[in-house]
């Protein structure tokens, strides 16, 4: 017989700033400004997500850094 699969429940899913995990606001770069309330667009971020599956709550993180380009050009002694 199949076993029943518990649904995947979503707690939180955020782009988050790398150095103190404050969310990244949701702006579209050509819009954003720097002020106290949404810093600046950053070249690096965090995705972070938590999910109970059943009993079991899940939480991991994935680092994300944009591709080079000529927005963000390679850093230097970065292999192409």
């Amino acid at each position: 017989a199949a076993h029943a699969v518990p649904p995947v429940v979503l707690d939180y899913l955020a782009l988050v700033d790398p150095t103190d995990f404050t969310e990244i606001p949701d702006t579209p770069p050509a819009q954003a400004t720097a002020t106290a309330d949404t810093p600046p667009v950053r070249s690096e971020a965090v995705l972070a997500v938590a999910a109970r599956v059943g009993a079991t709550r899940l939480i991991d993180n994935l680092p994300l850094a944009p591709a080079p380009g000529p927005a963000h050009p390679p850093a230097p002694g970065a292999r192409p």
